[in-house]
């Protein structure tokens, strides 16, 4: 099987996770420095975060199957419905349930093997390990650090090194 990168799905899809990973540094930032509804830095970060999801329920359905669109969009629109349901009740001083987060693990979870569709083994892997670097990144590594004040700990790599994965498997052409 001869595999090539198309360019149009690597651009796009750089454009989709660069808006969601500065969407989610952008909240972060101003969450660390004690402003999380600050009247730019919130409705920006949130913007840019929405966007970038919007973007990927495209991307990530180029050149594949009806039903991988499908699933798709349905893995980046529940991501990004479980982010904002979970910030939601943070915000209310409420502890999220189980249903949100396991939206937020199944959609990652979905999006990294559908960005792998129709390549080898090999690509199932990394589709997997993608998801579960953003899980340790979002469920783990990140509120950690939060909660210890740490700034540039390995939470946001981590985020990033995700997207890079999806983002290379999913624009590699069969």
């Amino acid at each position: 099987m001869k595999l090539c990168f198309d360019i149009y799905r690597i651009v796009v899809g750089a454009v989709a996770a660069s808006l969601v990973v500065n969407g989610v540094v952008t909240k972060n930032t101003f969450e660390q420095i004690g402003a999380p509804n600050h009247p730019i830095g919130k409705p920006v970060g949130m913007a840019l975060f929405v966007l970038g999801w919007l973007l990927s329920a495209y991307v990530f359905g180029i050149g594949k199957s009806a039903s991988l669109r499908f699933g798709a969009a349905g893995a980046s629109l529940s991501i990004l419905g479980a982010v904002m349901w979970m910030k939601e009740q943070m915000s209310k001083g409420e502890k999220p349930g189980m249903v949100a987060p396991a939206m937020f693990a199944i959609g990652w979870l979905a999006l990294g093997l559908i960005s792998a569709a129709g390549l080898p083994v090999w690509g199932q892997v990394l589709g997997v390990i993608a998801a579960a670097l953003v899980l340790g990144s979002m469920m783990g590594t990140l509120p950690l650090q939060r909660k210890m004040g740490v700034v540039d700990g390995p939470g946001m790599p981590m985020f990033t090194m995700a997207w890079v994965l999806i983002v290379g498997l999913n624009a590699l052409g069969r």
